[in-house]
This record gives structure tokens, C-alpha cells and sequence, in this order.
């Protein structure tokens, strides 16, 4: 009798009940903002050569040799999308938006999952938001954005959930703490591991030095609430989840190990075409390798650093400027390098060859 009720309930799909596959672990992939060239206005468009066959080639064959490869995706994937936030003839304004075809660019490179909870996923609004799900969708590319889409991929029998949070209007929003953690409470409950990815923070070199350091503090920039995404992110750890993906500054912020999970506060500009400033530390970029335990502990990781030479396709960085700009910020904002020399994790160590344990959930 008992055998049939257990079975019943895992029928109904009870994640209490579900046990990861013992020894599984998950390898993923993780860079920041991902911009394509700019296609609006057709007067001013600028986009990579060929329709941008060979954007990633350069780093392609480190980008994708992960179970999971994660990106935040800060443009519009459409073709005809006509009504935006900016006027044709705004000086200022950007509005971001690429050909939906470079979708299969983005599958080509290796890419499974990407964000867009970001501050650009609403350029061309409604129309927009569904034209690059629809793009994503075609490709086969998960992703993860506006409230109600939250990504579920299954990889060596681990069911993982992504969950995208950002700052404005129809996200969910890193200012509300007590939203934010039942929201990821909820996709724990229904995911092995959880992967929470966030668009936050004041952001570039306009906002001088302090953008590259994580306050511990709320953030404003041009006027608007950026967040505080310390708590933000430890609140997401103790609400479940595995590994905590930041982005949004344009440049590199510290990487904590926090009750043995990840987290990178900003992953900086990873492409772009014309568009972002790739000038100091904003051209600075990398991959974060990062393979966690069925538990979500993290068991390894690594920073490959690449570069952003304009106009802004992503190239491997020998010089690894990325990896000694990240060592300086950990040190400064949280007390330890993070990463050894050679871009791999120091501390992991210290961890216990099974992953830790998994941190109590409120």
C-alpha cells in the first residue's frame, strides 16, 4: 500500500519525493551581456559582417563545451518591430534591437539558456518581448525573463530551473526581497537545482570607479533603483538556489562563495557590435566555468578571460586582464582572490569532496 502511495505522488510530480541521480553533477557556462549590432533605425543600423556567421567563432570552442551555456541577451530579437521606447530621431536613446535570424548565431555558438530580464528586453515592448521568445523558442534556446517565464531544462537526469530578475516594470524585481525569495522557493520546489540570474547594479564607467565594487549597499543610477545586490543575492541562496548570475554594470564585480554556492555580482559585456563602450575594464571579458554538485555546492570553477577589441566581437584574452581584475575586486569587496593564478577556483578546496550541504530554506 505504501509503495502505491509513494508512487502516486511521484506520479503527481512531488519534488520532496524526487531524488536527483546520485553523483550527478552539472557543468555550466555563464557570460554576461550579449549584444548583437543595432538594426533600428534602418539609417543608422550597424551589424557584423555575413549575418554575423562568425561573431562567436573566436571563442566558440570554450563557450560551449558545458552542460548549460547561460548569456543575458540585452537586445530584441525582431525583424519588423516598429513602435519603441525611443523616437527615430533621438540622439540618446537606444533602442536595441537585431535580426531574429541571429537566434541560430546565438544556438551555433553554443548558447541553451539566456536571460531577458534586462533593462532592453523592453525596447521595442510588448511586440518585442514575443518576437525574441518566439526567436529563442524556434532555435531551441530556453529562456528565461518577464514574470511567468521561468526556463526548466533537464540535464543527466537533474532537472534545473532559471530564473531572471531585474529592476523595472513586469520583471521580477531584486527590490522586493519577500517576492523574490518565494518566487525561487517555488521553482526549488520543482527543479533539482536552481539558477538565478539578475540585471542590477549602477552601471559602466559614467558612474566612475564605485560601479566595479559591490556596495553592500542600495544602488540608484541616472535616478532609478539598481537594487542592493548583496541581499539580493544571498537572499536568493537561502531561498534555494544554486548558482546566482549577475549583470547589468558592463564591467567585472567581485565573485563570492557564499554557504558554498556562486555568485557573480557582474559579468561584464561578453559582445557587442558598435554599441557598448569596450574601452579599460568595460572591454574586458570572460566565460565562468562552474560545475556544480546535485546539491547545487559548488564543486569547481573557472574564468577564462576574453577581450572585446572593437568593434566588439569576443576574442580569447591571453594577457587574462579579466581574471586579474576580477582577483582585485574579490579581494577588495569580500577578503580573498577567489581565483588562483591560472583563473581556477581557490577556495574550493576547502569544500568537501561531496558538494557541502544544502543551506536551510526559510
Amino acid at each position: 500500500m505504501q509503495r502505491l502511495w509513494i508512487a502516486a505522488l511521484l506520479a503527481l510530480g512531488w519534488p520532496c519525493l524526487a531524488a536527483a541521480p546520485a553523483g550527478a553533477t552539472l557543468t555550466i557556462n555563464a557570460v554576461g551581456d550579449v549584444q548583437l549590432g543595432l538594426a533600428w533605425p534602418p539609417e543608422r543600423a550597424t551589424l557584423p559582417p555575413d549575418g554575423a556567421k562568425d561573431f562567436f567563432s573566436a571563442v566558440k570552442p570554450v563557450l560551449g563545451d558545458a552542460d548549460l551555456t547561460f548569456g543575458n541577451l540585452e537586445t530584441v530579437l525582431a525583424d519588423e518591430a516598429a513602435r519603441g521606447k525611443c523616437g527615430a530621431l533621438s540622439p540618446r536613446c537606444v533602442a536595441i534591437r537585431a535580426p531574429t535570424a541571429y537566434a541560430a548565431v546565438l544556438k551555433d555558438a553554443g548558447f541553451t539558456v539566456m536571460s531577458t530580464a534586462n533593462n532592453h528586453a523592453d525596447d521595442f515592448l510588448e511586440e518585442g518581448r514575443r518576437s525574441t521568445a518566439r526567436a529563442l523558442d524556434d532555435a531551441g534556446i530556453a529562456h528565461a525573463g518577464p514574470v511567468g517565464d521561468v526556463a526548466f531544462v533537464s540535464v543527466h537526469g537533474l532537472k534545473v530551473g532559471i530564473i531572471g530578475f531585474s529592476t523595472g516594470l513586469g520583471f521580477h524585481q531584486v527590490q522586493n526581497l519577500d517576492a523574490a525569495r518565494r518566487a525561487i522557493a517555488d521553482v526549488a520546489a520543482r527543479a533539482d537545482l536552481v539558477i538565478v540570474s539578475f540585471h542590477a547594479g549602477a552601471e559602466g564607467a559614467t558612474a566612475g570607479a564605485s560601479a566595479a565594487h559591490v556596495p553592500k549597499a542600495p544602488e540608484t543610477f541616472y535616478g532609478e533603483s539598481r537594487g542592493d545586490v548583496m541581499q539580493f543575492a544571498h537572499t536568493a541562496i537561502d531561498a534555494g538556489a544554486s548558482l546566482v548570475l549577475g549583470h547589468g554594470p558592463h564591467q567585472w564585480r567581485a565573485v563570492e562563495l557564499y554557504k558554498g554556492r556562486l555568485i557573480a555580482y557582474s559579468l561584464g559585456n561578453f559582445s557587442t557590435w558598435n554599441t557598448f563602450d569596450t574601452e579599460g575594464p568595460l572591454g574586458s571579458s570572460g566565460i565562468l566555468k562552474v560545475r556544480l554538485a546535485a546539491n547545487g555546492a559548488a564543486l569547481s570553477a573557472e574564468l577564462v578571460s576574453t577581450a572585446l577589441p572593437k568593434p566588439g566581437r569576443p576574442v580569447l584574452d591571453p594577457q587574462r586582464r579579466a581574471l586579474a581584475i576580477v582577483r582585485a575586486l574579490s579581494a577588495a569587496d569580500f577578503g580573498s582572490e577567489v581565483f588562483d593564478a591560472d583563473g581556477h577556483w581557490g577556495l574550493v578546496q576547502a569544500l568537501r569532496a561531496d558538494g557541502g550541504v544544502r543551506p536551510p530554506r526559510p
